[in-house]
This record gives structure tokens, sequence and C-alpha cells, in this order.
């Protein structure tokens, strides 16, 4: 496995999503059923404004992911616990099914 972290591109908004997306099939089948996960993030999609968001978000350098041959197969997302906080906190960590387990998360934290 050769992976390497870098910023998101703001061209990888909706991979980004649906690499959280894969991820909460995974991590969240025993608390809900395929169908509410997918609606929840097909809402999403339908908002038109979300992937803009996202994109401000990847903008801000506030999304990493893990390359693996040019694709991103993970991704931590950052945030500031308030508004004015000087420091970052890890968000979040999603990887695609197929690449958890692997130390993926470890890296990018």
């Amino acid at each position: 496995m050769n992976v390497f972290i870098r910023h998101a591109k703001p061209s990888e908004a909706m991979t980004t999503q649906i690499i959280k997306h894969k991820s909460w099939h995974s991590a969240y089948s025993e608390i809900f059923t395929k169908s509410e996960i997918d609606n929840h993030f097909e809402s999403k999609r339908i908002d038109g404004t979300f992937i803009k968001r996202v994109k401000k978000v990847i903008m801000n350098k506030d999304i990493f992911v893990a390359d693996e041959n040019g694709v991103p197969v993970a991704m931590m997302k950052l945030g500031k616990i308030k508004p004015n906080a000087e420091h970052l906190e890890i968000e979040a960590i999603y990887a695609l099914p197929s690449h958890q387990r692997l130390g993926i998360g470890k890296l990018l934290f």
C-alpha cells in the first residue's frame, strides 16, 4: 500500500463525501438502515449549497485525504471548537471500507 497524506482539492468535494457515505455504511450498519444512511446523504446532495460549503472547507485547508495512486481513499476533517479558537481539532476521520483497519487513520492523525 502506497499512501500519502495531502490537502484535499476543491474538485474532490464530492469524492470526500462519497468516502464519508461509504464509511457510514460500514461504521453505522448496526444503528441505521442502509436506506436511512442513503437518504441522509441524498438530502445533502439535493441541497445546492452543500457542495459549495464543502469546497469552502477544502479551500480553508481543513480537509486532508489519504491518497493511494492518485485516488483519495480516506479523509480527515479539522475544525475549531469555538469560532474564535486558536487551535483546530479533528472532527472526523473516514476511510473507505476497503481501506479500514490498515493504519490509514493513524497516518491521517
